[in-house]
């Protein structure tokens, strides 16, 4: 994840939810490493409905942009670390560290994912 991130990669956290903020997402970028060169861009989503019910979070991943929906509409978009390198996807709490010392944690906490769906554009030449 060093230097070029068309080539290395960027990590895409499209949904980070902490018990302690209760009505915000975090969405944010992470490339060059996790060290010194670090870099991220970010976005804190408000909505006092986020821990209610479903609902659906949406990256479309362009070559030049990401932009990020929440339930149908835009939340953020940026051309910052757009990478072009095949990513995997991860589904997590956050505990410690960013997300604030586990002893202060609201514990029991759980998250409910329905479905993930990955698509593909087809190129103009498939």
């Amino acid at each position: 994840m060093f230097g070029d991130v068309r080539k290395n990669g960027t990590a895409i956290d499209i949904f980070e939810y902490l018990v302690r903020y209760k009505d915000i997402i975090h969405i944010n970028l992470h490339w060059d490493g996790y060290r010194k060169k670090h870099k991220t861009s970010g976005f804190k989503y408000n909505n006092p409905k986020i821990a209610e019910g479903f609902h659906t979070i949406d990256l479309d991943w362009k070559p030049d942009e990401y932009v990020i929906y929440v339930d149908e509409r835009v939340i953020w978009r940026t051309n910052q670390a757009v990478s072009h390198r095949t990513q995997y996807i991860i589904l997590s709490l956050e505990v410690g560290e960013w997300a604030g010392n586990i002893k202060e944690a609201e514990l029991p906490d759980s998250a409910y994912f329905d479905y993930v769906r990955v698509y593909q554009i087809p190129s103009s030449t498939d």
